[in-house]
């Protein structure tokens, strides 16, 4: 019994701990250029929305590779069943 509740214990905390770990949108680089331009809004600006342009640009790369990876699987597929 004792296990139990420790078991629903540690279960309930578990997102709590979770939702403590914060993780940083921007890499190293990025802080880096960011910091170096902590005076000019405009620039910061700007690498923000280089930032979300190249972010932008692997999210459309990676969906491309998964397009082209099905389209083959869809080929591989219909030509080693008929």
């Amino acid at each position: 019994m004792r296990k139990t509740w420790i078991g629903l214990l540690l279960v309930a905390l578990l997102p709590a701990a979770q939702a403590q770990r914060r993780h940083d949108p921007l890499n190293p680089p990025e802080i880096d250029q960011l910091r170096d331009a902590a005076q000019d809004p405009e620039i910061r600006l700007k690498l923000y929305v280089t930032f979300a342009r190249a972010r932008l640009d692997a999210l459309d790369k990676a969906r491309a590779g998964a397009r082209k990876f099905t389209t083959a699987c869809r080929i591989f597929s219909t030509s080693t069943t008929s």
